[in-house]
């Protein structure tokens, strides 16, 4: 990225802490804010009809932590980000870093590819995995797609992530550390 359009896009962020359990964001809430996580974990995540809560993401050091489509839609958040450990964000506003995109060609690629490969991508290979693949390979998947935070994340936050119980997910575990 030429130095005028880094210049321009770093100068809008500034420095954010999180303690742990402390929301980012709550559902229901308007949110304009975007986050560089720099350091610690936060967790994305909806409530359903029955009060239970269902990980969607989990934002860790050198990722973007925010509710895009609430964010594109201009609507009040359906989701709520928490953080899971104390955690360093490098926080901006989504609507002044659009409004570089005219100015700064750059900035709006990064975003494309940025949008497509953490989002878009993601996301539905997450749904194929859903829909095609038992417990055990959604759980190999996590492993792979998220290195090492099986041990910073509680039992529950990765069942709730994969769509099983706890008790499933120590099953899992157990069948892994056996073989």
């Amino acid at each position: 990225m030429p130095e005028d359009a880094w210049a321009a896009f770093a100068g809008l962020f500034h420095v954010k802490h999180l303690d742990e359990g402390e929301f980012y964001l709550l559902e229901g809430a308007p949110t304009q804010q975007v986050a560089f996580v720099c350091e610690g974990l936060v967790r994305c995540y909806f409530t359903g009809p029955d009060g239970k809560e269902y990980n969607k993401v989990f934002f860790h050091e050198s990722t973007i932590a925010a509710a895009f489509s609430s964010l594109l839609r201009r609507e009040p958040s359906n989701l709520s980000l928490q953080a899971l450990e104390d955690s360093v964000l490098l926080e901006a506003n989504f609507f002044d870093i659009v409004d570089l995109f005219d100015a700064f060609r750059d900035i709006e690629r990064f975003y494309r590819i940025y949008l497509e490969q953490n989002w878009v991508l993601r996301k539905q290979e997450r749904e194929l995995r859903f829909a095609m693949t038992d417990a055990e390979a959604r759980y190999r998947a996590f492993l792979n797609e998220y290195p090492g935070l099986d041990q910073r994340i509680s039992q529950y936050h990765i069942a709730s992530h994969l769509g099983i119980t706890p008790t499933q997910l120590s099953r899992i575990r157990a069948r892994r550390t056996r073989t």
